[in-house]
Order: structure tokens, then C-alpha cells, then sequence
């Protein structure tokens, strides 16, 4: 008499379902490896354009150096420049209002208060001050 349950007929089922499922995953991922390194035409996705992650990374150190300046320029109220050391340390000190070892909410209180700062600097960049960070960016990333 067969047995049903967890140690039957059921538990064999659920490995060779299991295994068919790796090998297609399996393959799957083979086949995004050789389309990533163009052995496989890949006639529905665009070519790869050159430097775009350059081009991203470079576009976000101009965004962050866009901030610091305006946060270190003379012309800066005392108040935003008070409350960009405050959210600095905020961001670096891993014991705040919730904690950072909480997988999605802990950075999200510090993703809230870089994002409310950022705006407010924004308010006070000047074109002179995005000049400035955008050459530096492309002086680090060229």
C-alpha cells in the first residue's frame, strides 16, 4: 500500500518538480549570459550602448556634488546649512528614529530626510554652483 503525505509518493513528485525547475532556470540564466556576452544575436533588445553606466554614475556624482556646494556656499542660509550637518550625521549614525537593520524601513527614514534636504538645497543652487559640479564630475568620471 503506497503512503501518502510528505514521505510518499507526494515528496517525490514535489523533487523532480523541483529539479525541472533549476534546469529551466538553469538554462534561462545560460541564456542570458551568452546574450550579455553577444554570442546570442539579440534581435528584440537594443545594442548595449558604451559608457552608460559611466554616464549614470557620473550623472549622480553631479547630483551630490551639486548638493554639498550649495550646502557649503557663502550665500546658504545658517539654518540649511545647520540642517545638512544634522541629516549628514543622521544618515551616517546607525541608531535613529528606526533602526537600519530593518531590511526596507530602516533606510527609508533616511532616504526621506535626504530627499526633503535635497530639495530644500535645490531651492538655493545657483548656475554657477552646477557649472562648478558638473566639471568636477567630469573631471573624476571623464
Amino acid at each position: 500500500m503506497r503512503r501518502s503525505g510528505p514521505h510518499g509518493p507526494a515528496k517525490g513528485r514535489l523533487r523532480a518538480a523541483f529539479f525541472v525547475m533549476a534546469a529551466i532556470a538553469r538554462r534561462a540564466v545560460a541564456a542570458i549570459i551568452r546574450r550579455m556576452d553577444n554570442m546570442l544575436p539579440a534581435n528584440d533588445l537594443p545594442p548595449p550602448r558604451p559608457g552608460l553606466l559611466r554616464g549614470l554614475f557620473r550623472g549622480l556624482l553631479e547630483r551630490i556634488l551639486r548638493l554639498a556646494y550649495t550646502a557649503l556656499h557663502a550665500d546658504t542660509p545658517g539654518r540649511l546649512r545647520i540642517a545638512s550637518a544634522l541629516v549628514l550625521v543622521y544618515f551616517v549614525v546607525p541608531f535613529d528614529l528606526v533602526s537600519d537593520l530593518l531590511p526596507l524601513l530602516g533606510f527609508g527614514d533616511d532616504a526621506i530626510a535626504i530627499g526633503v534636504l535635497a530639495w530644500r538645497l535645490s531651492r538655493h543652487t545657483t548656475p554657477a554652483i552646477r557649472l562648478r559640479a558638473r566639471a568636477e564630475a567630469l573631471r573624476i568620471i571623464p
